[in-house]
């Protein structure tokens, strides 16, 4: 009887129309010394020749595994390719990124001498060929429980200061039995998604280790600078609570009080987004009224207290005391920046 050994890694990567990054993104992968992973890529519903690009590498190499289906977004794409996923350990990677030629190079040494449930790393912002690197805000080191309450949690949703741990999924490295116990969420929920599977994984890890080392470059494409600005859903924070109220035990510790500052913070952003439509300011502002009979979104409000940051006290007082005038100028410089982006971007292409 011949016995099939399970890779270590199992790597999913969803994809929607990102033919001009796919490449890079698999090739950044290819290219490691380790091969003790399988590549899950999932086309989810794409209309360009993603599809086609994603076949070629399924028919060229065996570990790689292809899934296409109809688009039903984000949530949906990564829980296709958790379902077939035969790894220890889960990694995600977003088509338009891609990772450093020395990632498994770091991780699996780690990986090897600690077995953590959750394995952290910095992250570099590429924007326009520039490379920023992204730092979390904890010392390197392996964190056992006791030390994951003490250091961690202070920091998980956010803190009084508006500071938290980074939310994103590629960032870490996560055993599929922990990562499958929170990755069915909400289907309606698309934005914060890392979020909401994220946060109950860290809570309920035995073992974090956290690397000072950026092994993941997060992209500004093309795509996103110049894409339009929409509005967002005034309802999508609500989404974000309830999740989250489903899968914490908000009693414990302060979670409860870090949900209502994450909460405002984006009740705030929500409420700013809808002046990048083409509705009229008084007609926006008999929407944005809706928030004030929300009886969730009072209390988040109210209750959300910020020490030290001054532009969170900020955004709490505007929508606290309906300051429209302040969120639509608010608005107006968050797209004149986006606006000279555009610009630079046309210029130094």
């Amino acid at each position: 009887m011949t016995i099939i050994r399970k890779q270590k890694f199992s790597i999913i990567i969803p994809v929607y129309n990102m033919e001009k990054y796919i490449h890079r993104c698999i090739d950044s992968i290819l290219c490691q010394d380790c091969k003790d992973y399988e590549m899950i890529i999932v086309d989810d519903g794409s209309i360009d020749n993603s599809p086609s690009i994603i076949d070629s590498y399924t028919n060229k190499y065996p570990y790689i595994k292809a899934i296409h289906q109809k688009n039903q977004g984000l949530v949906s794409a990564r829980k296709a390719g958790i379902n077939i996923a035969q790894g220890e350990y889960i990694i995600t990677i977003d088509p338009d990124d891609y990772i450093q030629p020395y990632y498994f190079d770091k991780i699996i040494p780690i990986i090897e001498k600690y077995s953590p449930d959750i394995l952290m790393f910095n992250y570099s912002r590429i924007v326009e060929s520039k490379k920023f690197c992204v730092n979390a805000i904890i010392n390197e080191g392996l964190y056992q429980k006791n030390d994951i309450a003490s250091s961690i949690f202070p920091l998980l949703i956010m803190s009084n200061t508006a500071t938290n741990i980074p939310y994103s999924l590629w960032s870490k490295v996560i055993k599929k039995d922990l990562y499958t116990k929170f990755c069915n969420i909400d289907q309606r929920i698309s934005i914060g998604e890392d979020f909401v599977v994220t946060v109950p994984c860290m809570i309920n890890a035995n073992s974090i280790y956290f690397l000072n080392c950026a092994l993941y470059c997060y992209t500004y494409s093309e795509q996103s600078i110049t894409s339009r600005i929409e509005p967002l859903s005034l309802y999508y924070p609500k989404l974000l609570y309830n999740q989250i109220s489903t899968l914490v035990d908000l009693k414990k510790y302060d979670f409860q009080h870090q949900l209502y500052r994450k909460t405002t913070i984006e009740i705030f952003n929500a409420c700013i987004s809808q002046f990048y439509s083409n509705k009229s300011y008084s007609d926006i502002k008999k929407i944005l009224r809706q928030i004030r009979c929300d009886d969730l979104y009072n209390t988040c409000i109210i209750n959300s207290k910020f020490k030290k940051s001054i532009l969170s006290k900020f955004y709490r007082l505007i929508i606290k005391n309906e300051f429209y005038l302040l969120m639509y100028l608010y608005s107006k410089i968050k797209i004149c920046k986006r606006l000279i982006k555009k610009l630079l971007y046309k210029i130094n292409k």
